[in-house]
């Protein structure tokens, strides 16, 4: 309650008691017109509060999150960008390897990872991006391409040694 109206119902009081203790008749028919005045007066002050209190701000629409299970699967399926990295290419200084390649590799790859699923191609960029950093142009063809980096070849080990291979 704010001050302005507390002190008009403790003003009020004090006059209905002095009225009261002098003619009781006269009293109760003061004491309906300072009841009138009292509310009169305590409608004004909270009108004028109302328009002075700014409103507050709506709140938020809460966004909902996805399932805990869907989030721990994709950070699988995301784990397995890094592992076709380190399973499917090897450094090599004067080599490079196309941005649309790296991408048909690595869904070729998923195709011997039962346990994993491809992540949207937007993902897939930004995690070879941070991996090798951004993708150079070909002049030739405008085609984004990476350098240093190039997938293994057949027979190939990760560290760019050949080893036997069953035939």
């Amino acid at each position: 309650m704010s001050d302005p109206v507390r002190r008009k119902i403790q003003d009020a009081g004090i006059i209905l008691v002095e009225i009261l203790q002098t003619d009781k008749a006269k009293g109760a028919s003061m004491l309906i017109d300072v009841a009138i005045n009292l509310l009169t007066d305590a409608k004004e002050i909270l009108e004028d509060f109302i328009k002075t209190t700014p409103s507050p701000a709506p709140l938020p629409t809460p966004t909902p999150s996805p399932a805990p299970a869907a989030i721990s699967i994709y950070k699988i399926n995301l784990a397995g960008v890094y592992q076709f990295v380190k399973e499917q290419l090897v450094e090599d200084k004067g080599a490079t390897v196309k941005q649309n390649e790296l991408l048909k590799a690595y869904k070729i790859w998923l195709t011997s990872e039962p346990n994993l699923r491809p992540i949207p191609v937007k993902d897939f960029k930004e995690k070879i991006e941070k991996i090798f950093g951004a993708p150079l142009t070909d002049k030739k063809d405008g085609k984004l391409y990476y350098k240093g980096v190039r997938l293994i070849i057949n027979g190939e080990d990760v560290s760019g040694n050949f080893i036997d291979t069953p035939q």
